[in-house]
């Protein structure tokens, strides 16, 4: 599960250099009903709400039924990317676990009317001991297959890179 993620400055610098970016970008801790930053086709980006607006607030969304979803079927090919620098998850005891690789984070996402959700997958073997499911993260060279509906099957079933983390005795909130 992707609940909280933060977007530094440098992040947002090195993305300009590439993509086509709103004046002000969204930074640091971005929680759900928040806007963030997303990434789309022809090196184009805008700002969204974190998460789909429905009778509840939907943020993440397996990669293993998003084409039995029917709220998912309809935006199947509306992808976009939210970058950021890390994540976080709870451990057992709630304490706040960030999780990161020295390098952008490229969440995959699903988007409709400016909300997003954050695809998960299930944890790799550097997150399982913390959580079962963690964001789909595209390497750069995926990038453009996933915002161009490119290898999609592939992509929905890979097993993100490993992440390094850092914890944090803090509590953890979605708002």
């Amino acid at each position: 599960m992707c609940g909280q993620f933060h977007l530094e400055k440098e992040a947002v610098y090195r993305l300009s250099k590439e993509y086509s970016l709103p004046k002000e970008v969204p930074l640091f801790d971005i929680k759900p009903t928040q806007p963030a930053l997303v990434l789309l086709k022809n090196k184009k980006s805008d700002i969204f709400q974190f998460g789909l607006s429905r009778k509840t607030l939907i943020i993440n969304a397996k990669c293993e039924t998003i084409f039995e979803k029917p709220t998912f079927q309809k935006i199947i090919n509306n992808t976009c990317i939210i970058p950021a620098s890390y994540y976080y998850e709870l451990d057992n005891l709630s304490n706040k676990i960030t999780l990161y690789n020295n390098e952008i984070l490229y969440f995959a996402g699903l988007y409709n009317h400016h909300q997003f959700v954050i695809l998960t997958t299930e944890a790799n073997d550097s997150v399982k001991k913390i959580h079962t499911r963690m964001p789909l993260i595209l390497n750069r060279e995926e990038k453009e297959d996933w915002l161009n509906n490119k290898n999609m099957d592939v992509l929905l079933h890979k097993i993100p890179s490993s992440l390094k983390n850092n914890q944090k005795i803090e509590q953890l909130t979605l708002f």
